[in-house]
């Protein structure tokens, strides 16, 4: 069974990678380091961040919403893509990611970080992100036996 200290933890990598992204987007932002659809791309990480953060509030104040929230957030970081046309990553909070193509490897911390390009990246890689993976089954089943 899923319990509230599990809640309470993914809650908090939520808040802390909300916390993160927000400061350290905007940081970038404030230096200049956007431009054209980077500032669009950054504006909607933004977005993404503040519900990130929302979300580990309700998961720790224990509200049904939270749940909601988490697993939009979570799902959102599952998927790990980079080829010549776009690529696309986010992570708030925590991964363990494992990817295979050109480059291949694996990635475990806890961090904020992001990339999303329309003009893609160097190579072909697929990944997944496990702990987001684990944290949207385990607030899955927690949604259904509510």
């Amino acid at each position: 069974m899923i319990g509230s200290h599990t809640l309470r933890t993914i809650g908090a990598l939520e808040i802390f990678g909300g916390i993160t992204g927000v400061v350290s987007t905007v940081t970038t932002m404030l230096q200049g380091g956007f431009v054209g659809f980077g500032i669009i791309f950054a504006m909607l990480v933004i977005v993404f961040c503040f519900f990130s953060l929302l979300a580990g509030i309700y998961l720790i104040e224990g509200k049904p919403k939270g749940i909601k929230i988490s697993m939009v957030i979570q799902a959102i970081q599952i998927p790990y893509l980079v080829n010549s046309v776009f690529a696309f990553f986010i992570v708030s909070g925590a991964n363990l990611l494992i990817y295979i193509g050109n480059p291949a490897g694996w990635n475990l911390n806890i961090t904020f970080d992001w990339f999303i390009s329309l003009s893609g990246g160097n190579g072909t890689s697929f990944g997944i992100n496990f702990i987001a993976l684990v944290a949207f089954l385990a607030l899955k089943k927690m949604a259904n036996s509510n």
